[in-house]
């Protein structure tokens, strides 16, 4: 994981955060991609694939999924399908990372 973390980190797409690029969260085998727009999560996904290729492994599209934050009260409706290992990726609206629930609003309410 290690190798994808750093290949991942040296790609200049993601979310800029104080002009620091950050396309990625990871805590041993589970991974967030932080992206802008759907074609950057697509570039992250493709290096994901072809790591995944070249170490024998493959992605469980069934547990894979993708959210989209709202901006203020605008909630993005035309989004195009993420699409990993051929398949179409789940949109939710919340997902629990290492404890603690995420939401498309920002809000920590589901925490509480």
């Amino acid at each position: 994981m290690d190798a994808l973390i750093v290949s991942l980190s040296s790609r200049h797409f993601g979310c800029y955060v104080d002009g620091v690029c950050v396309n990625n969260l990871s805590y041993a085998d589970d991974m967030v991609l932080l992206s802008a727009s759907v074609c950057g999560l697509e570039r992250l996904l493709r290096v994901c694939e072809e790591y995944a290729l070249s170490h024998g492994l493959k992605y469980n599209v069934a547990k894979s999924q993708f959210m989209v934050f709202e901006a203020g009260c605008n909630r993005p409706s035309n989004v195009p399908p993420v699409i990993l290992n051929g398949s179409p990726l789940e949109r939710v609206d919340r997902f629990k990372n290492l404890g603690h629930i995420v939401t498309t609003d920002h809000r920590d309410d589901a925490d509480i």
